[in-house]
């Protein structure tokens, strides 16, 4: 059966059953009191982003803040084991390459393992809980990257200007690639590629720390 014939079955019933218009408006009217005098409960939005925090996958959240746990256990022991300002540098510059990539291995995870649309189910909407999630751990690693600096800076008496030019273009850099890298088929279907994106990143740091020219023009170029 065709829809238009089932379009014409139902407007055919529809004529077959008359409506009395004057009913019609009393039971629209005893509708809208009965409505009226009702009151659902509605929750305040912070009340239902706590529900959602307190129900939702955290296991990858743990993940990240182990690894955030061995950075600044590394960095402490760093001033213990006679390190050079070179090889402190060399360190913050991969530490914070390896924090943005794994900020973006988690939304990853999260939301592109074919997840998506059951996460949508239970979130406000995907685009929203990515943006939230973003929020959250950008905050956390812009602290962690201001307590890198004022750390290296008292420490290794290197200038925290000095510090944060040296952190921060790494991280943007890795940011913007391994945002790159999920704007393609093929990042988004294997997480391998993050992961080879971050050691490749990883040696590129190591070796433009030893040549700090080199450093300096690259990141000219990255800034702009």
């Amino acid at each position: 059966m065709e829809t238009s014939d089932i379009k014409k079955l139902f407007e055919a019933t529809d004529r077959a059953v008359p409506i009395n218009n004057e009913k019609k408006e009393q039971t629209i009217e005893k509708m809208v009191l009965e409505l009226k005098k009702q009151k659902s409960p509605v929750e305040n939005t912070s009340s239902i982003l706590l529900n959602h925090f307190l129900y939702m996958d955290k296991s990858v959240l743990y993940l990240y803040g182990i690894l955030l746990g061995l950075e600044i256990l590394c960095m402490s022991a760093a001033r213990y084991m006679k390190i050079d300002n070179r090889e402190i540098v060399t360190f913050c510059m991969i530490g914070s390459g390896i924090i943005s990539i794994s900020a973006i291995m988690l939304i990853d995870n999260v939301f592109f393992h074919k997840m998506a649309e059951l996460g949508a189910t239970c979130y406000f909407n995907t685009k929203q809980s990515i943006a939230a999630y973003m929020i959250m751990v950008e905050i956390i690693n812009i602290a962690m990257l201001v307590i890198t600096m004022l750390y290296v800076g008292k420490f290794w008496k290197i200038a925290v200007f000095q510090m944060a030019f040296y952190v921060v273009t790494p991280f943007l850099l890795s940011t913007v690639v391994a945002f790159g890298m999920l704007l393609t088929e093929k990042g988004r279907k294997s997480t391998y590629s993050l992961w080879v994106c971050g050691f490749f990143l990883s040696i590129a740091y190591m070796m433009l720390s030893t040549i700090p020219d080199m450093f300096l023009v690259s990141s000219i170029g990255i800034w702009s």
